[in-house]
């Protein structure tokens, strides 16, 4: 057993780990369906609707259509939605965005989790009806805290290194998506898989290959949690951003086919002064130590009255080999190009090095 104080600084770094009971007394824990459409009232979010993943192909954002609902119709709709074929998913929505009426149910913060910086404002909401669900993907920056407040999700969890084909086409800044079907036999066998029910919260460490699911009608938040590697990262998403945008606006096809719905080019003036400000940043920024990290474990805490309670599962899973069919390989040889050198750990690394060498 830890203490409740210190159990973050023990455990929350290159862990998986579900904790449960911690959020029992939070604000937003609290809240039902009446009180979401009361608290969000005529706000405008965008709502993906799609086809339910079943397996036998890689699926992706573009796949779906796009709709501006009011968020009261979205949530009226959901309550009695019942669907084998389709979903519907308000997910990635900045609650920042909100015109925030009723004022007091946006002041909550993170600091159960010791993060009292993380506010209403670095959270994102995710409703979804059952079934619905974000592609196998690992973010570029920070650590996600995924609070779990209305329904169940489940998560099928990879380590950064394991060999899901990764891929920046389409482009989404700060996403690497997965070339998987994540449901083959062979990669569902490699994954960690977790079921989140209401009242408990998963931790995601950085760039850890993630695919989320609604089991039921889900409501959820998170917040990402920055972290000072985050800053060379911000290096690598300049690079990307500006080899991406280049390179694919020379060939002939259309936009929607190499950019993900929802994500915004920029101009080639916009993309280097991107990059100028992300190598700015790390001109003085300390090395981060090239370290061996112990194998990962996936971790259950539970918050008691005095303690909490702590247990660790070693992760030994295989590496995934799925059959051909299951992996989806780049669409044109600019596709090839581009994921050579975007995906490439060793040679981002090298090309960021070499940059800020030069720079001194």
């Amino acid at each position: 057993m830890v203490s409740s104080c210190n159990i973050f600084a023990k455990f929350l770094n290159d862990n998986v780990v579900l904790l449960k009971d911690f959020i029992l007394d939070w604000e937003p824990y609290q809240w039902n369906l009446e009180q979401l459409k009361a608290v969000f009232k005529d706000e405008q979010v965008v709502v993906k609707i799609g086809n339910l993943y079943k397996g036998n192909h890689v699926p992706k954002e573009s796949d779906c259509k796009y709709e501006n609902w009011n968020f009261q119709d979205i949530v009226e709709h959901l309550a009695n939605f019942k669907s084998d074929t389709i979903f519907y998913y308000v997910g990635y929505h900045h609650i920042a965005t909100f015109n925030k009426t009723n004022s007091e149910f946006f002041k909550f913060n993170w600091n159960w989790a010791g993060l009292p910086q993380q506010t209403a404002d670095q959270s994102t909401i995710w409703l979804g009806s059952n079934g619905s669900f974000t592609p196998c993907h690992k973010d570029t920056y920070g650590c996600n805290l995924h609070a779990q407040l209305i329904g169940s999700k489940e998560w099928l969890l990879w380590p950064p290194d394991t060999d899901l084909a990764a891929t920046r086409v389409p482009y989404e800044e700060s996403s690497i998506f997965s070339g998987c079907d994540v449901l083959d036999e062979e990669v569902v066998a490699s994954a960690l898989r977790v079921v989140v029910s209401p009242g408990e919260v998963l931790f995601i460490p950085k760039h850890w290959w993630h695919f989320a699911r609604n089991c039921e009608l889900s409501f959820s938040i998170n917040t990402w949690v920055p972290l000072e590697s985050d800053k060379i990262d911000s290096l690598k998403e300049a690079i990307s951003r500006i080899l991406v945008s280049t390179l694919k606006s020379g060939e002939d096809c259309p936009k929607e086919s190499w950019v993900n719905p929802g994500e915004s080019l920029s101009s080639f003036k916009e993309n280097t002064s991107y990059l100028a400000n992300a190598i700015e940043l790390n001109r003085n920024a300390d090395a981060q130590p090239a370290c061996t990290k112990p194998a990962p474990c996936f971790v259950t805490a539970t918050k008691t009255e005095s303690t909490v309670e702590v247990s660790y599962h070693q992760i030994t899973h295989p590496v995934p080999r799925p059959n051909s069919a299951a992996v989806k390989r780049p669409g044109s040889t600019v596709d090839m190009l581009l994921n050579c050198i975007l995906t490439d750990e060793i040679t981002m690394n090298r090309i960021c090095s070499n940059i800020l060498n030069y720079q001194k």
